[in-house]
């Protein structure tokens, strides 16, 4: 997501950090909604779901794919959390 390393040849070397861990533990011990996906049509039928409110609380997305993908899915995340936010401002 940051300019400029995506540009690089070694940026999976230098710029990701690849392990074998998840965060369903995590949301199963603060008791938080966590969604998981490996692949577009997952992600597709769990947007549907992740993006309706949580009753005010904190939910956890976890998506399983190559940092390109993992990229232009949080751009498209960030953008309609912007405009979510800009629709509630407005009078």
């Amino acid at each position: 997501m940051i300019e400029g390393p995506g540009r690089v040849p070694q940026f999976e070397k230098f710029f990701e950090t690849s392990h074998n861990l998840n965060a369903k533990h995590l949301a199963t011990m603060f008791d938080i909604p966590y969604y998981f996906c490996e692949n577009q049509n997952g992600l597709d039928e769990i947007l549907k779901t992740f993006y309706q409110p949580q009753n005010g609380r904190p939910a956890i997305l976890e998506n399983k794919n190559k940092w390109k993908i993992d990229a232009e899915i949080y751009k498209g995340y960030f953008e309609h959390l912007r405009s979510k936010r800009n629709s509630t401002l407005k009078p």
